[in-house]
């Protein structure tokens, strides 16, 4: 059996605003997020593809070996009520502030779909 294709999508650092490129896996019907490669600013990444969805009542997870964000260590990954981007997310913070769009807020609910990096 060949393993599964890795799920990529864009996960900009709320601290300094860089990108990153997020890789994920399916873990029964859960998205588990393995780690975050820090891009160069500035980098052209590619547009958004299709939606990745978690199935059958899943979420989006955090894998244990994530060792958090490349540019400042944030732990966690939330995506953006207002402009839907993800970006990383200190949980010792009770509300997070977007990279993409400048919205603030508490931090709540579970991702179960998230936006894909396409060409692929």
């Amino acid at each position: 059996m060949m393993p599964e294709r890795a799920i990529l999508a864009n996960i900009t650092c709320s601290t300094t605003g860089h990108p990153g490129v997020g890789r994920f896996s399916r873990q029964g019907a859960n998205l588990e997020l393995k780690g975050v490669s820090r891009q160069r600013p500035d980098s052209v990444l590619p547009v958004s593809g299709s939606l990745a969805q978690a199935t059958d009542g899943g979420s989006f997870t955090i894998g244990a070996d994530y060792r958090g964000c490349p540019s400042c260590g944030a732990d966690n990954v939330v995506r953006c009520s207002q402009c839907r981007q993800l970006a990383c997310w200190s949980s010792s913070q009770p509300t997070f502030h977007c990279p993409s769009c400048g919205r603030n807020g508490p931090v709540r609910g579970v991702i179960t779909a998230f936006s894909t990096l396409g060409g692929g």
